[in-house]
This record gives C-alpha cells, structure tokens and sequence, in this order.
C-alpha cells in the first residue's frame, strides 16, 4: 500500500471515529482477556496497519464502525423532552409544597452529603 494512501486515510474524520468505535470495541473484548491498555492500543493499531493495505477491508471496516456508532446509544444523556417533563414535575411539587427548602447552604450541604 503506498503512503499516499495512509496520509489520505489519517487526514479524514471518518477514519479517527473509526479508530474510536474500533478502539471502543476492543476495550470490552480485551476486558476480560487481561490485556492492560497499552497492549490494547498496540494490537488495535496492528491489527488496522494490515487492514489498510486493503481497500476492500478498509471499505469493510468503515461500514462496520457506521453500523457500530449506529448502535451506540448514551444511556446516561436525558432527551430534551424527559428533562423538561422532570422541571414540570419538581415545579409541580414545589407549588403543592413536597419540595425541600434550605434556610441556608450548610444545610443544603448536610441534605446532599446524606443521600
């Protein structure tokens, strides 16, 4: 493969969410083979060294890390939707009086320390 086409691949962003997606996918593999990091990152970075020799596995590659982004999804992040419906549920609850008030920020303090 000549170094054309490897400057060509290191330049595009597409090929950086790939080396995340892979580098992702190869923490949860690795995980349970005892691999530290470092040896990680070294086996991904071989094993895509021999897959850019080839286009067509190059090619492979690319639309199986679209798919894997695909599917991703954050768990932790709230839609706009489910955070405004909370807001309306806690100014709800305020209006009704069930919300919690602090006379003064050790208090609140004490209050978050405790949960």
């Amino acid at each position: 493969m000549s170094r054309d086409w490897v400057n060509f691949l290191l330049k595009q962003p597409v090929f950086f969410v790939l080396l995340q997606n892979l580098s992702y996918l190869c923490s949860k593999i690795f995980k349970y083979l005892d691999m530290t990091t470092r040896q990680m990152s070294a086996e991904l970075f071989r094993q895509l060294s021999i897959i850019a020799e080839d286009k067509n596995l190059m090619t492979k590659l690319l639309r199986y890390a679209r798919k894997l982004t695909a599917t991703k999804a954050d768990s932790s992040k709230m839609s706009e939707e489910e955070f405004f419906a909370r807001v309306d549920e806690a100014k709800e609850e305020i209006r009704q009086g069930e919300g919690i008030r602090f006379s003064d920020p050790v208090a609140m303090k004490e209050w978050l320390n405790s949960l």
